[in-house]
Order: C-alpha cells, then structure tokens, then sequence
C-alpha cells in the first residue's frame, strides 16, 4: 500500500496546481505514517518477517524519488519555471545517494562480522557500535537547539530529516497559497520571482551534498570499515 501512496502522491504533485500539491504532500505524510507504524504493528500481530525490512527499504528509494520528481514537475507547471525541475532532480540524486550510503555502510558491516566469523549480540546493537565508531560517539542529543535543528554534519538537523521534508514542505505550500492570494507575492529581485520553497529545497540539497561529501572522504581517510571489523 505504501508503494501505491508513493506513486499517488507524485500523479497528484505532477498535476501542478496548489489544492493538488496540497493532496499530494497529504498522502507523502500518510506514507511516513504508515512507515514509522507498520513495524509497530506487524511486532504486535506477531507477524514480523524478512520481507518487511526488505519492502521498507525498497520504499525508502521509492519516496524521494516520488517526491522529487513529483514535486519538480510540479512546482515547473504551477510557477512556470524549469528551475523546479532541476531542484528535484538534485533532491532524488542526493536523497538517494544517502539512503544508499547508509544501507551498503549496514549491508557491508554485517558481510564484514559474518567473514570474520564473530559474534554479535544483535544486528541492532552492531549497527548502533559501528554508527558510534564512526562519529567518535558523539551525541546527537548533546548538541545544542540550532544544531539539532540544522546541523550538517556528522549530524543532520530535523529540517532535513527525510521524515520531516513531506510536513514541512506542506506548510510551505499553504503559506506560500495564502500569500498569493492576500499579498503581493511572490517578491521580484533582478526579474527573479522570490519564492520560499525553492530556498528550502536549495538548503536542503545542499546539506545533504556536504554530509555526502564529507562522509565519502573521511571514508578514504580513516577507513572506517576495516579499522571497526579489526577492533570488534
């Protein structure tokens, strides 16, 4: 069902108008409803298996993809601008760059304890020691209130957590609606419309391609793979 909502959301963005922007960014947050609920659920029916972690991760491509293209097209025909296109464009690039950085980091760990042949407690607790290992166990909860909200790295800030993009990107959509109905928006510098949904995706984007780019070269430099499977 949730793969279905990922291709509704984006039929519904594509369309480019606001109450169906507005539709589509509703159904992007039911997916992230369904998404945090469904192992919820399925540990309370007792009907937990390997096809669910497998399906949650293949939706976890789906929905930037989805979104960004959908989001991109859209915005294109709503502001008349080639510039949305390209923003999504970017967004899917580096949205699924990280979810991929982050499943082969997991993927590769767990490969690494099984040809060494040693022996964990849990998948959970090696993921939680290698994730500590890398950021020098620092805390994401130890940081102060600006970071937490817009930190880069090696934590990201909430407005750039996937799972917040869909629900903030609504209010903008809204805010943005209103404006343009009761004043003079959006506003003109040099012949370009102003707008506040392209800075946020703009800021967006860019955060995640520093993450990107610091996380791949202290890759190199420090060896993080084969320095934590030798000290495990």
């Amino acid at each position: 069902s949730n793969f279905f909502l990922c291709i509704l959301g984006y039929i519904f963005l594509s369309i480019g108008t606001y109450p169906s922007l507005i539709i589509g960014l509703l159904i992007f947050n039911l997916y992230m409803t369904f998404d945090f609920t469904d192992g919820e659920v399925a540990r309370i029916r007792n009907q937990v298996s390997l096809e669910g972690p497998y399906f949650d991760e293949v939706g976890h491509y789906l929905y930037p993809i989805c979104l960004g293209a959908g989001l991109g097209y859209g915005l294109h025909k709503l502001y008349n601008s080639e510039l949305y296109i390209i923003l999504g464009l970017i967004y899917i690039i580096v949205f699924v760059t990280e979810y991929s950085i982050v499943y082969a980091s997991q993927s590769l760990v767990r490969k690494g304890i099984i040809t060494h042949k040693k022996v964990i407690d849990s998948d959970g607790e090696l993921q939680k020691n290698f994730w500590d290992y890398v950021y020098g166990r620092r805390s994401w909860a130890k940081r102060n209130i600006f970071l937490k909200l817009a930190g880069i790295y090696p934590f990201q800030g909430l407005i750039y957590s996937p799972f917040l993009i869909s629900p903030i990107l609504l209010i903008l959509i809204l805010i943005d609606f209103f404006l343009s109905i009761y004043t003079i928006f959006p506003v003109s510098f040099y012949g370009y419309a102003i707008r506040i949904i392209p800075i946020y995706l703009f800021v967006v984007c860019v955060s995640k391609f520093i993450w990107i780019a610091i996380f791949i070269y202290k890759m190199e430099k420090n060896r993080y793979f084969t320095n934590f499977l030798n000290k495990y």
